[in-house]
């Protein structure tokens, strides 16, 4: 059985214990570092999405090139589910722009572990420009209908 483990850090390398740090650093992302052993995986940020009402959003989520279509990326995401949980967020939020990879993610794999919300239905326009050909939409897990020990890693 791997054995995944996570840093979630500052960018001066301070470990992250609770939202008031997340907070303080405004829109800045907090960065989570992915591990199997000493090998690193992958990478992603927790940013501030609602500072009242606690939320967050993923962001700059991603496997290394060497690592992808190993089955780590499920693992990554629980990661980030838990660190967000840890620090006492009330809901996470998909990332803005989602590509083949997250979008993937939060519409089909996350929702086979987790109450995944969303998206919105968007009306059809006829503009054509590129935020409207966007075909992922915005999700979210509320995660305080959630226990921090029924988080797998």
């Amino acid at each position: 059985m791997a054995k995944y483990h996570y840093i979630f850090a500052t960018a001066t390398h301070r470990k992250i214990k609770s939202f008031a740090q997340v907070a303080a650093a405004k829109w800045h992302g907090q960065t989570l570092g992915f591990f199997l052993g000493d090998t690193e995986l992958g990478s992603g940020e927790l940013c501030l999405s609602h500072r009242k009402k606690k939320y967050l959003h993923t962001d700059a989520t991603g496997l290394n090139d060497n690592q992808r279509r190993k089955g780590h990326g499920i693992h990554l995401y629980f990661a980030l589910i838990r660190a967000a949980k840890f620090i006492g967020a009330r809901r996470l939020y998909s990332g803005r722009r989602l590509n083949k990879y997250s979008g993937n993610m939060w519409c089909n794999k996350l929702r086979k572990f987790f109450e995944v919300v969303g998206p919105k239905k968007k009306k059809p326009c006829s503009c054509r420009c590129r935020n409207c050909k966007n075909q992922w939409g915005r999700y979210y897990i509320d995660l305080t209908k959630i226990k921090l020990r029924d988080i797998p890693i």
